[in-house]
Parts: C-alpha cells; structure tokens; sequence
C-alpha cells in the first residue's frame, strides 16, 4: 500500500499535470489569436474558436483613448486579456487582446456589444474595414456566428460563482490530504476499525487500509470537477451540482478520516 509522501507526491503530480494543461492550452489560444477580414465578416480567431462580426453591423471603430474605466473578466493578465468586460462609455465588452495599456486597443462597436482588440498597424486595420464596409450589404440584422472546434470554448473562465465553488470544494480535499500527511505516522502499525452498526465488531487492519478513505476522496474530487467542466458548457445548474456533491462528500470523508485516525 502506498505510503502518504508516495500518494501526496501522485496526486500532485496528477494536480500539476492538469494545470500544466491549462497554461498549454491558454498558450496556443494566444499563439492562435488573430484578426482578420474577409469579404462579409471581421473573424477573431482565439484557441478553437472563431467570431465572426458581420463588417456591414459595425457602427464604428474607437480608439481606445476614448472608451473610459475598462473592467476585464476572465483571463487579465499583463498582456494578455481575454474575456468579458464593461468599458464606461461602450457598455458590454469582450476582451480579445494582448495590451499592457488599453489606449493600445482598437474597439470595434455594433449594435450590441463591442469588442476590443490590439492591431499592429491601426490605420491600416481602419482603411481595411472602410474598403470592405463600403462594399458589403448593409441594414442587415446583426448575428454574430461563432465556430468552435469540438465546444472547447469554457465560459467557465468567466462565472466567478464557479470559480468560488471550486475553491471551496477544494477545501475538504486539501484538509484530507493535509490530515493523512501530518498524522499517518502517529498511527501504530495496526489499527483498529469499529463497525458503527455493532459496537462490540472491531477489526484489526494494517494502518495503510486507511489510505483507502484518500483515494476514495481524490476520486469522487477529480471526476466531479471533470464533469463539472465538461457540464458548465451546456447545464451550469449540474456544474453547480456536481461541485457541491464533491464539497459534501468529502467534507463527510474529512470527517470519518479524522475519527479512523482517533479511534486507531
């Protein structure tokens, strides 16, 4: 039976592995990330997905000196910001760009929303629009098309209220992992294992029989926060589920480990 450094170490590393995803996949969304037009549409192309404005419902294009307070949700780092936003004279916002200020954006305003966005060379992004807005139909509704590679696109990164579940879910998990470590050396070789339903039933077993309460947790953890992400997309109301389900069960888990180490 694994050893609580040998598991803490496996589940770490297990932790690692999936952040390590993330970062690599917000990696080639930002080596992805491009504008372009074509004949009918303005295309922002970010990881797997690809927006496609209509060129004939863009009202006009801002420069960022003249949008006001910007706030930026999702991803906002130093120069990279991807995400929706509020800007104080443009109202709804999505965030497509990779600027250090947001003077540095151009903002592409329709009816509904406005997007901004970090060109190399702003005139010549403007004169492209003009040429193509005067040749395309104009006075037609306004739908923006989205064309996503295998739904990769997570809005989870944007629901702040997940994001505070998992946190929280996380808490019992961490404890869990914390206690064994701290503890499971304090325990004698053998221990003993009452069965609630008969008081006078005890049963002696090797203490790494108790490291099964570990695994059960980091199980029922990483396969709900993995259908948690996988749900988000089409039922938030499961995600939000699922979340909760991991908190409670391993909360209930915290609970039976820290008497299995008492009563040991």
């Amino acid at each position: 039976m694994t050893e609580p450094k040998e598991l803490l170490s496996s589940v770490m590393v297990v932790v690692f592995s999936l952040l390590g995803i993330v970062f690599l996949w917000w990696g080639f969304s930002i080596w992805r990330l491009r504008y372009s037009f074509n004949n009918e549409n303005l295309n922002i192309r970010w990881g797997a997905k690809t927006i496609m404005i209509p060129i004939a419902e863009i009202r006009e294009i801002v420069s960022g000196f003249e949008v006001g307070k910007v706030s930026i949700g999702g991803l906002n780092w130093w120069g990279c910001h991807v995400g929706n936003g509020v800007s104080e004279h443009l109202g709804p916002t999505d965030f497509f760009s990779t600027h250090n200020s947001v003077t540095e954006d151009v903002f592409i305003v329709t009816n509904t929303r406005s997007y901004s966005l970090t060109v190399g060379d702003i005139d010549a992004f403007y004169q492209d629009y003009l040429s193509r807005y005067r040749a395309s139909t104009l006075g037609t509704d306004f739908q923006e098309k989205s064309d996503a590679i295998f739904e990769t696109n997570f809005p989870i990164w944007q629901d702040t209220d997940i994001q505070w579940l998992l946190g929280l879910a996380a808490i019992p998990f961490l404890g869990i992992l914390v206690y064994t470590y701290a503890f499971f050396d304090q325990l004698p070789s053998a221990v003993r294992v009452f069965f609630p339903e008969a008081q006078s039933i005890v049963e002696i077993v090797p203490r790494e029989e108790l490291l099964k309460i570990v695994y059960v947790a980091f199980g029922i953890f990483f396969c709900n926060i993995v259908l948690a992400l996988f749900f988000h997309v089409r039922s938030r109301a499961t995600s939000i589920w699922l979340i909760l389900a991991a908190g409670v069960l391993n909360s209930l888990l915290l609970v039976a480990l820290i008497v299995s180490f008492q009563s040991g």
